[in-house]
């Protein structure tokens, strides 16, 4: 299974062995649903030939789905791959998903202590703080031992 993310040309590619090479009127795919419904019928507009015996096809998509994509020569079933398309724009942005792996990056690589009452978390060069929390014990009194919450500072 394959990730595509929407809205972005995405090459679906067929390796035929090299005895199929130069076969490219013949080359055809064809998009099924994850339920084997069609969803986009039989087809070789777009389709070229990497080489080789390779085929592929650039598709871009621009709503959710789970497909399979089938390739076939002159109608004899050869391959297929299935992949998921994904909306990063529904979760965040790529530059917010970059932004909040480096953070989780930061607070496992780099050290934590506690002081007090609070859990201080370093950055991976173990001297700048990226986060405070102050922690509690089970009834909410502060605490520096057998600690059941941290709270954000």
């Amino acid at each position: 299974m394959s990730l595509t993310v929407l809205n972005t040309p995405v090459p679906l590619v067929y390796n035929a062995p090299p005895s199929q090479a130069g076969r490219l009127g013949d080359v055809y795919y064809t998009l099924l649903n994850g339920d084997g419904t069609t969803f986009q019928a039989r087809t070789n507009t777009g389709v070229v030939e990497y080489g080789g015996g390779a085929y592929g096809v650039k598709q871009t998509f621009t709503s959710l789905l789970d497909l399979v994509a089938q390739w076939d020569i002159d109608g004899e079933y050869k391959s297929s791959i299935g992949f998921k398309t994904y909306d990063f724009g529904t979760s965040g942005d790529l530059n917010t998903i970059k932004t909040d792996v480096a953070f989780i990056k930061a607070i496992e690589g780099g050290r934590w202590k506690i002081v007090s009452h609070q859990m201080i978390f370093y950055d991976d060069d173990n001297t700048t703080e990226i986060a405070r929390f102050d922690l509690f014990d089970i009834t909410g009194d502060p605490a520096n031992e057998s600690v059941f919450e941290r709270v954000r500072v």
